[in-house]
């Protein structure tokens, strides 16, 4: 039963790895909500396919604590691992509050702000002249 961001993904997996079945919150009945409930409770294969998943999940080569000894040794076998580090890590500050874009932007709206208040005060000058200039009728 989606109802956003991620959701939609993850139950169209759900359903693709059979695990999982798909309702609509739009067009939910309590009754299909009951029925499928008990489906998935009351069907094996849902449970057989989450048994199956589980194992290709945890069949690794190592297990976490003897990945974490060998990454240690490879940094103390090789004088550390600058060659791993990310480039991102030596950016300044400034590229990484990403102050360019934001500068431009901020930019734009001030330049769009001030076209409007500048388009708003010449029509707003030209109606006031267009109604003054009305009431001065030349009398004879």
């Amino acid at each position: 039963m989606p109802m956003f961001a991620d959701q939609f993904f993850n139950v169209e997996k759900y359903q693709y790895h059979k695990i999982g079945v798909r309702l609509d919150l739009k067009y939910l009945t309590e009754e299909q909500f009951r029925n499928t409930i008990t489906k998935v409770i009351s069907d094996d294969s849902f449970r057989q396919n989450i048994i199956k998943l589980h194992g290709l999940m945890r069949d690794e080569v190592q297990t976490p604590l003897e990945r974490a000894v060998w990454w240690t040794e490879y940094v103390l076998r090789h004088g550390g691992a600058k060659h791993l580090r990310s480039p991102a890590a030596n950016i300044s500050w400034a590229e990484y509050l990403e102050l360019e874009l934001v500068f431009t932007l901020l930019g734009g709206v001030i330049v769009a702000v001030a076209l409007g208040v500048f388009v708003v005060i010449t029509i707003y000058k030209q109606l006031l002249r267009k109604c003054f200039s009305a009431s001065k009728i030349k009398r004879s």
